[in-house]
């Protein structure tokens, strides 16, 4: 591994991590900013969070379909300017009038920012893993974790930013460090070679692959109905993570007057524990324990939702160490659900007969990038939303276990037939 090399996976690895950072750091304080200073209610505040996941969604759909690969290394830093640009402007809004207008420039900027995402995160495996083939799996790994890396920890760093000057010191901040990564990745990134762009991945047993051409693309693949089992809870475990980040700032500063100045210390250990999942985990998938994973991983989620409900039933329980400890198990769900997924979709599109490795990787981070974002963006505007100003907070959080519960069936299902316990 020559510098340019290494340098170039470092950019890479810091532009998909602080993108993750700019998704989740507003999730503290902007409930309550946007609530209580610009007069916006829980629904409007749920639709300008959603409106990020809504165009990552469009985005990488359009991607997965249309992105050729001479074009990756533009799509991922250009991704990164317009995402840093829209944080960039949204810090300004701090000083806009309340109501309707901040309502549409919010969204319209979110809607940007998760174009932006889209395209970073949908090309960062694409662009880093054939850097150094004989390693193409390990820096899928590390690519996907560092997203996840970024949004778990952005809550507490929004906070710290938050405390030290207001509304717009945390956009401004991470605005200004994305941009500058952007452009350093569009001068200092090696172009990834193309002469591993037909090379099969040789991780799966020829066995399990057929031998004739599947006939159709990213969108016969996704309509698969095995594909679609296992997505139907990644999607719902997705919500609980948009759900959390809208929900949890106007419970703690409710229920125990803990501001946006320090309710983003409280998902610390949630990052901690998913920082140290991401680590862990990828060994025992590599070992064959994937389906094993994503299967506890969704039925422990159920059961930490539940969990966090029984405050509601026990007063004595609610405290804020509850809250914490539970938060903490969700962060290893999510994490154990979504790391092995990739792994999961990889393999069954080299069942259906694709055979193309960055084809295959294509469509695996796109689709995994459109669940996360169908989840992320129905999240916050009905569970954190419509179910949240309807049902409260501990209700909201048992009507979500009996939706991750139900969806499980249609992953054992999936996991069972095509047998993806490896």
């Amino acid at each position: 591994m020559n510098s340019k090399v290494l340098f170039s996976l470092i950019l890479g690895f810091i532009l998909c991590l602080s993108q993750g950072i700019n998704y989740s750091q507003l999730a503290p304080y902007f409930p309550t900013d946007a609530g209580d200073k610009k007069g916006v209610s829980t629904t409007l505040i749920g639709l300008i969070t959603g409106a990020f996941d809504l165009s990552d969604f469009i985005a990488a759909f359009v991607l997965a379909s249309f992105m050729k690969a001479e074009n990756q290394k533009t799509v991922f830093w250009v991704g990164g300017l317009i995402a840093g640009v829209s944080s960039l402007l949204t810090g300004v809004m701090e000083w806009s009038v309340g109501g309707p207008p901040f309502v549409a420039v919010c969204v319209f900027l979110r809607l940007a920012m998760g174009i932006g995402a889209s395209m970073v995160w949908s090309t960062g495996v694409l662009i880093m893993a054939p850097l150094i083939p004989s390693m193409d799996d390990t820096i899928t790994s590390w690519t996907e974790s560092s997203i996840g890396l970024g949004i778990a920890f952005g809550p507490p760093i929004g906070s710290a930013l938050y405390a030290c000057g207001g509304f717009s010191i945390p956009f401004f901040t991470l605005g200004t460090i994305q941009v500058v990564i952007a452009l350093m990745s569009w001068i200092c990134i090696v172009n990834p070679s193309l002469s591993a762009e037909k090379k099969v991945n040789i991780r799966f047993d020829k066995q399990r692959i057929s031998e004739k051409d599947p006939g159709f693309s990213y969108f016969g693949y996704i309509t698969t109905g095995f594909v679609l089992c296992v997505s139907v809870p990644l999607v719902m475990q997705s919500m609980v993570f948009g759900f959390l980040d809208v929900a949890i700032g106007p419970y703690l500063e409710e229920k125990f007057d803990i501001g946006g100045k320090v309710s983003g210390y409280y998902f610390l250990p949630f990052a901690i524990v998913y920082a140290l999942c991401l680590i862990g985990l990828a060994p025992l998938i590599e070992r064959g324990y994937g389906g094993k994973i994503y299967l506890t991983s969704i039925i422990l989620s159920v059961f930490g939702l539940v969990m966090l409900c029984i405050p509601g039933i026990f007063p004595n329980l609610e405290n804020s160490y509850w809250l914490m400890f539970w938060l903490t198990v969700q962060g290893m769900t999510i994490s154990g659900s979504f790391v092995p997924a990739s792994q999961i979709f990889e393999t069954l599109a080299f069942d259906i007969g694709f055979r193309d490795s960055q084809n295959v990787k294509l469509i695996a981070a796109s689709w995994l990038n459109c669940l996360f974002a169908t989840g992320r963006k129905f999240g916050p505007l009905f569970s954190g939303g419509f179910f949240l100003d309807l049902y409260g907070f501990y209700n909201s959080c048992l009507l979500q276990a009996g939706i991750i519960l139900i969806s499980l069936l249609f992953a054992v299902v999936a996991v069972w037939k095509r047998n993806l316990l490896f």
